[in-house]
């Protein structure tokens, strides 16, 4: 079956549409009793280490088993100063995120933009009056690593994007423990030792130095 992958038209070797019975880490249930996003079963997108699809997955699937999937994390600024989300999430839950990070999913055979999905998560995790918000794409990069305490694991080519708000944005505490604002001198002294999440962790400084 012929599928969309970011507006471009590709045919996979192989689609997997079964259901998968995957739960999410059983530590994180209580996390989740009023959350059921977590819960709700979504489609994401596995690649291969040069960004080529292969097919969708389940997406607790994919961190169960550690495959590598697409994912994005986007920089959240409001005047020269960036915003930190402590996450509250089945997976590396508890770490400092530069600003929140999800995948897009699969709305029927049709994969979601990167610009959809974050406008999507964005909406979902922060509390905002921004009706629009501009995405600037910054770079990508493949990375892996293990939570110890779920046994999940993040492999993905994850890709950074910036967004330049408008108007002050509060954290959903559904999300998020609560939320840290940093100056960019501040952010850069402090890098090393802020309790960040792996994949924030491979991105590149002088990008950030730049911003």
């Amino acid at each position: 079956m012929p599928l969309w992958w970011n507006g471009r038209h590709v045919r996979f070797r192989s689609v997997c549409l079964k259901s998968v019975g995957v739960q999410i880490p059983p530590a994180a249930q209580f996390k989740t009793m009023n959350n059921n996003y977590y819960q709700k079963k979504f489609f994401i997108l596995e690649v291969d280490k040069k960004d080529n699809p292969i097919k969708k997955i389940e997406r607790w699937q994919a961190h169960k088993e550690g495959i590598l999937h697409q994912g994005f994390t986007a920089i959240l600024k409001y005047q020269d100063k960036f915003i930190l989300q402590h996450r509250k999430h089945p997976v590396f839950d508890g770490f400092f995120d530069l600003s929140f990070s999800s995948h897009p999913i699969f709305i029927d055979d049709k994969i979601q933009t990167f610009e959809e999905a974050i406008f999507e998560t964005f909406k979902r995790e922060w509390i905002s009056e921004e009706k629009n918000i501009d995405i600037k794409f910054l770079e990508n990069y493949y990375y892996k690593e293990k939570d110890e305490k779920s046994g999940y694991f993040e492999h993905e080519i994850n890709y950074i994007y910036l967004i330049n708000l408008k108007k002050e944005v509060k954290n959903s505490p559904l999300y998020s423990y609560g939320m840290k604002i940093s100056t960019k001198n501040d952010l850069i002294d402090r890098f090393e030792k802020i309790n960040f999440a792996p994949w924030v962790k491979k991105m590149n400084l002088e990008i950030i130095k730049n911003l």
